[in-house]
């Protein structure tokens, strides 16, 4: 990713954290003033913490292109299925784990001679 697009991702998320704090801070104030200090400690409020600006239909592109050169190395259609998998899920735990297989070679019924192709997700 573009440093800039790093840049602009992390300030965002700088960002929305402050705002999420302010907003808990008034809701206290609120509560308090409503006389229901017990009330503030129940709502939740969430705030994104990636912002992130990528068009997931050109990487997935890419990344097929990618996957349908030679390249004879375990290594790199290993770090090509990372980077799929990166691109389609949002969840950091589910990825944690799919990277963790991906590494193991145990991916989901895959083994490891055998790839995930972009166009099959």
């Amino acid at each position: 990713m573009d440093p800039g697009f790093q840049l602009l991702n992390a300030l965002l998320a700088e960002m929305a954290s402050g705002l999420q704090l302010t907003e808990y801070r008034m809701l206290e104030v609120f509560c308090r003033w409503l006389g229901k200090e017990e009330q503030a400690a129940t709502v939740i409020i969430q705030y994104p913490e990636k912002f992130e600006l990528r068009d997931r239909e050109q990487d997935l592109s890419l990344l097929k292109e990618a996957d349908g050169l030679s390249v004879e190395s375990p290594t790199f259609q290993k770090e090509l299925q990372k980077l799929i998998a990166s691109i389609v899920l949002e969840d950091d735990a589910q990825l944690e784990e799919i990277n963790g297989e991906i590494e193991g070679g145990i991916s989901a019924g895959i083994t490891q001679n055998t790839t995930i192709h972009a166009s099959d997700m």
